[in-house]
């Protein structure tokens, strides 16, 4: 076998024994024989040596359990084969009718009697069963106990119409010739019945819980009931609660959620599906149904108690599909009713002035409108069509007082306009005011007979930006400013006795010194320096502005100058 374990050879013995083993969680547990045999033998059990007992079994022993027993148990009862085979479990046994036992059997007559039968056929028929059972009992010696079905088939009853009667259950009578009659005996002694019938219930049906995850609160057996009223207490944001009803108490499904008894207004009360959206009172059709629970399906957060109610109360009925089409009146209102109108397509209609909103009616002038006692101010905000027509009037030649006649202006006439946007036009030289237009020369425009007047005027803003720096012991890298500029004025100055070089560059940042190429190159001599002014134009800058100062002229170069012998000072913009 696959569990087997092979030993290695030793030196002596077999070359690689095998021995028996089965392998169980990862554990070896070895194969081994049993044999039995006095002090100094063994003999390996088998069917013609088996394992030895001692002792019988006793009489309680073989009769703690039912033998299930198997085949037709005629009026002889069992055979002895039959009786000391195994057992064979079968689903049913058939008692066949004895028919050696007589009508005045007296142990049939007694049971008959017992049972409460007043027919003798039927005492006949009973006591040949009961007769036949006595006679399995005295074979076995004792109780017999029979598993599965156990059919009686008690034949045709001499006498009677039918071959099988019923129990009529009542008070004493004479019974009909196809009816058995089960009734107490002559004492008047009641007739015990086994089992509960059941109706539907009087007493609400309860059920509650606090639901921290998924889960739920059932009411499994509704005995009837037709409503259930479910009292969601607590927020169920972080988690999904829906209503579950069931039939047969193993399948559960999806149900309508009920009738939200805290909302106010109509249509809002039913909402749609299964699913609980919020907390509340609500009121579940559950007829028809034989359990209903309220179940968190998923679960983020949160904690719920839901309380369940049920009872025979009809609950409110909605109506979920819309009416049909016709004539029939539902409600009616009576001649000349009062009716508050607050909402038109469902939206809140506004009243009195104010202004316009989403609940504002729109209205239509009726063409013969009298005058309004306050006039509405009204602004022409388009342009004016194109055509021929007059608007406005001009007075001219009023024969009649209170009329004016019109008048249109001819083609290219002229007009003197002495006010724009309200203030009057200023024309000829003089000095700036509201008056004068605000006009935008020509990009052709050519040169003045008399050149205009330029100066430059002082101010206290604007103008240029200074930079200032005493040299570090470095090539002093700086960035002057990060984007675009221009550079009006630089005044240079170096202390050493040996000449320096002004690197500038149209850079954002500090410069890499002996890596990026500068675009202006200056010698400070020694001893000396430079001052250049190009405040009319100046130096462009496209991408930004920054230095460096260096001990030679390559752009290679990274000589460092030595601590505050050089000072510079720029004016940029």
């Amino acid at each position: 076998m696959a569990d087997n374990v092979v030993i290695p050879t030793t030196g002596t013995g077999d070359a690689t024994p095998t021995i028996a083993a089965d392998d169980i969680a990862g554990v070896k547990h070895q194969r081994v024989k049993i044999s039995v045999g006095a002090d100094g033998s063994a003999t390996d059990l088998s069917s013609a040596n088996p394992m030895p007992v001692s002792g019988p079994l006793t009489d309680t022993q073989l009769r703690a359990t039912p033998v299930p027993v198997s085949g037709t148990l005629g009026s002889t009862g069992l055979t002895d084969t039959q009786l000391r085979a195994s057992a064979v479990a079968v689903g049913s046994v058939t008692l066949a009718q004895d028919s050696t036992v007589s009508t005045g059997n007296s142990s049939a007559a007694q049971s008959a009697s017992a049972l409460g039968t007043t027919s003798d056929a039927a005492a006949s028929t009973t006591g040949s069963v009961i007769a036949q059972l006595r006679r399995i009992a005295n074979l076995l010696a004792g109780t017999l106990g029979i598993s599965g079905t156990v059919t009686a088939n008690l034949g045709t009853i001499a006498g009677v119409a039918t071959a099988v009667k019923q129990a009529a259950f009542g008070i004493a009578g004479t019974p009909s010739a196809d009816v058995y009659t089960v009734q107490g005996s002559a004492s008047g002694t009641p007739l015990n019945v086994s089992g509960s019938f059941s109706a539907a219930g009087t007493t609400d049906l309860n059920a509650s819980g606090t639901l921290a995850a998924t889960g739920n609160v059932a009411i499994t057996t509704l005995n009837g009931m037709s409503t259930c009223d479910v009292d969601i207490n607590g927020s169920i944001a972080g988690m999904t609660v829906v209503a579950e009803a069931t039939i047969d108490g193993t399948n559960w499904f999806s149900v309508f959620r009920g009738y939200d008894a805290t909302v106010t207004g109509t249509g809002a009360n039913w909402g749609a599906g299964s699913q609980y959206g919020v907390a509340g009172r609500y009121t579940v059709n559950v007829a028809g149904f034989s359990g209903f629970r309220v179940r968190v399906s998923s679960y983020t957060s949160g904690s719920t108690t839901i309380t369940l109610r049920a009872s025979a109360a009809t609950g409110p009925i909605g109506i979920t599909l819309p009416l049909p089409v016709g004539s029939n009146i539902i409600g009616a209102l009576v001649a000349d009713q009062t009716v508050n109108l607050s909402r038109i397509g469902g939206t809140a209609t506004d009243v009195n002035s104010g202004n316009k909103s989403a609940g504002t009616q729109r209205i239509v002038l009726a063409t013969d409108q009298p005058n309004l006692t306050t006039p509405l101010n009204v602004a022409i905000g388009g342009a004016l069509a194109a055509g021929t027509n007059v608007i406005g009037k001009v007075g001219i030649d009023q024969t009649t007082p209170g009329t004016t006649n019109l008048v249109a202006l001819a083609a290219n006439q002229s007009v003197n306009q002495v006010q724009v946007g309200g203030t009057a036009v200023a024309v000829n030289s003089g000095v700036l005011s509201a008056g004068v237009q605000r006009v935008t020369l020509a990009t052709d425009q050519v040169n003045l007979t008399t050149p205009l007047n330029v100066s430059n005027k002082t101010a206290t803003t604007g103008g240029m930006t200074t930079h200032s720096l005493v040299s570090a012991a470095s090539t002093n890298g700086t960035s002057v400013k990060a984007s675009a500029g221009q550079v009006y004025l630089m005044a240079v100055s170096n202390a050493n006795a040996a000449a320096r070089y002004f690197k500038l560059y149209n850079k954002a940042s500090a410069p890499t010194v002996g890596t990026d190429t500068p675009v202006w190159r200056m010698m400070i001599p020694a001893g000396g320096g430079f001052t250049i002014n190009a405040a009319d134009l100046g130096l462009v800058f496209g991408t930004g502005i920054a230095y460096a100062i260096t001990t030679g002229a390559a752009d290679s170069d990274t000589g460092a100058v030595a601590a505050s012998e050089i000072l510079v000072n720029l004016g940029y913009a």
